[in-house]
């Protein structure tokens, strides 16, 4: 599997305005979701959980479908619990509507961890959970999987993918960083240009040379999109 290259990316065209999905319902943490039963039906189409100051960095979407949606939350519940984290999940009546939306399809769960240490931590977790569902007959990933289009995707099971971007619902918008994924606060806005936020691909343009020489931020994954290796 070839690597893929900056050249290549730039030629699908990565820098188009996203579109933010504001939750429309909140929980502050996830003890307070859990007892409201973390609904799933309803008019509601975006759930959020928890908060985080952090405005960007590596997402982590965990894919379903429909039919599949309600065994995989309770798949994924535990790691999201051992692991205290902001997320958002969409309903059953949301997850059918993204179906129709290419770069929406299949964003069941939207993590946004605290730091990229943080991020592997639930990726681990997530993947762990998902190969023992996979290996048992929990899950089966060839119809319960969505793949999710833009993301790169992390690992083998076909389940969790991760893209770079904006946290922060309705700004669209992402710090230019001076380093490789550095933890980034507010100060960094004034020594930096902000720039529109793309979701046509899993790195925004300022990132594209990441590939050429930064180690992979997920190490333990192999992390592939459109069968073009990332990182291995």
């Amino acid at each position: 599997m070839k690597k893929i290259s900056k050249l290549f990316v730039t030629s699908l065209g990565c820098v188009f305005l996203c579109i933010a999905h504001a939750a429309d319902l909140r929980f502050k943490n996830y003890d307070e979701a859990n007892a409201a039963g973390f609904p799933i039906s309803g008019s509601n189409v975006f759930i959020g959980v928890g908060s985080t100051n952090i405005f960007q960095g590596w997402k982590l979407h965990v894919s379903a479908r429909p039919s599949s949606m309600d065994k995989i939350f309770e798949i994924v519940r535990p790691a999201l619990q051992e692991h205290p984290v902001h997320f958002k999940y969409t309903t059953f009546y949301g997850l059918a509507k993204l179906l129709s939306q290419p770069t929406q399809r299949g964003k069941f769960i939207t993590i946004y961890p605290n730091s990229l240490l943080h991020a592997n931590q639930i990726a681990h977790a997530i993947d762990a959970r998902f190969e023992s569902a996979i290996a048992t007959g929990r899950i089966n990933p060839m119809v319960d999987f969505e793949t999710i289009e833009n993301d790169v995707q992390l690992g083998e099971t076909g389940g969790l993918f991760t893209r770079y971007g904006e946290y922060k619902n309705g700004v669209c918008k992402i710090v230019k960083s001076h380093g490789f994924l550095p933890e980034l606060d507010a100060l960094d806005c004034i020594k930096s240009s902000i720039i529109p936020d793309s979701r046509n691909c899993p790195l925004p343009d300022f990132a594209l040379g990441w590939l050429d020489w930064a180690e992979n931020p997920f190490p333990g994954f192999n992390m592939t999109w459109e069968r073009i290796a990332f990182w291995r």
